[in-house]
């Protein structure tokens, strides 16, 4: 970065971004010797992402820069939908508990983070990378290792959650007889949350992995016991998302996947999360015009990053290619 500066003569702003770099190296160091929180990392990112993106506003001649997580918004209306619905619905409950659902290229991770930018007001930044959100939604991603033990499923979560809101769970033995309401009084996390806030987090259940009997056990237990006492009113907003994936071509196990799911009473089913429509990724160029103000340049778009045809296609390949074509439409401030 500093380096582009120099070799573009910016040297009114060589001065704060040499500090960016400064402030970011101490960061990293710092939280490599276990001296600062992943919290505040995160929040040191946040400061020098937003200072960049007003800096390229600046320099782009009032254009405003996108962030790469707008790539998250094609389609999925039918989903965005039902959880807006689902939410309102709900909205006083501090603990909401979701299904998001269908093959393993459908991207539920993107589908969760779009959710959880979308709590935040993020998609407006593009207006001005100046806009403050309206709140903060952490995404939390749980990484669980695979075993055919209930017990074991359970305290895999408990220790995940514990290491991801920043308590040490070896302190905290036995972790089976400890709830989230017991986790919310020790995470420091709260004193950085408000209860407009909300913590999203991010359950992966691989079809691989799932039992008929052990895994709707698990997120029963999950709704109804670990998570079953009240939180204070201090908390944020918790939204869990069981993302359940289709990983082998086994008919009458995904049959009996989907309908466990859709028949689900207190954990909802969003819609199942299928290949994206040409004419949803033409949409997208049609919401971020400024990435392709011509019909023309759309359809040389479309051609080059999603093929000619009318084949849907993986949302995993939509959302890469439209990362890319956001990247190079950021670097044009920068040549």
């Amino acid at each position: 970065m500093d380096s582009w500066v120099q070799s573009n003569n910016r040297s009114e702003h060589r001065n704060g971004i040499s500090l960016w770099l400064a402030d970011l190296n101490r960061t990293e160091t710092e939280f490599s010797q276990g001296l600062v929180t992943d919290t505040d990392r995160r929040v040191v990112h946040q400061r020098i992402t937003k200072g960049i993106l007003a800096l390229l506003d600046q320099l782009g001649a009032g254009r405003p820069a996108m962030h790469s997580y707008h790539c998250y918004t094609c389609d999925r209306v039918d989903q965005s939908d039902t959880f807006s619905e689902l939410f309102e619905k709900n909205k006083a409950s501090r603990k909401q508990f979701y299904f998001l659902y269908g093959w393993e290229r459908q991207s539920h991770l993107g589908m969760f983070r779009r959710i959880a930018y979308e709590q935040e007001g993020a998609f407006l930044d593009d207006l001005s990378p100046r806009t403050e959100l309206a709140c903060r939604a952490r995404k939390l991603e749980l990484r669980l290792r695979p075993t055919r033990k209930e017990q074991l499923f359970k305290i895999d979560i408990i220790k995940n959650l514990f290491h991801l809101l920043e308590v040490a769970p070896e302190a905290h033995e036995p972790l089976l007889e400890k709830n989230l309401a017991y986790l919310a009084s020790k995470t420091p996390l709260f004193t950085e949350l408000s209860p407009k806030d909300f913590l999203c987090i991010y359950i992966p259940i691989l079809s691989y992995d799932w039992d008929s009997e052990i895994t709707p056990r698990v997120a029963k237990w999950m709704f109804e016991e670990f998570c079953g006492e009240p939180l204070p009113e201090t908390s944020p907003t918790f939204l869990f998302f069981f993302a359940v994936v289709f990983e082998e071509e086994d008919a009458d196990l995904v049959q009996e996947i989907r309908q466990t799911v859709e028949a689900s009473q207190h954990i909802f089913p969003l819609p199942e999360l299928e290949k994206v429509n040409k004419r949803d990724i033409r949409r997208w160029f049609s919401v971020y015009h400024q990435l392709a103000p011509s019909s023309e340049t759309r359809d040389q778009f479309l051609a080059t990053h999603f093929g000619s045809g009318q084949d849907p296609v993986d949302m995993e390949i939509v959302e890469l290619n439209l990362r890319k074509i956001i990247d190079q439409f950021n670097n044009t401030y920068i040549q």
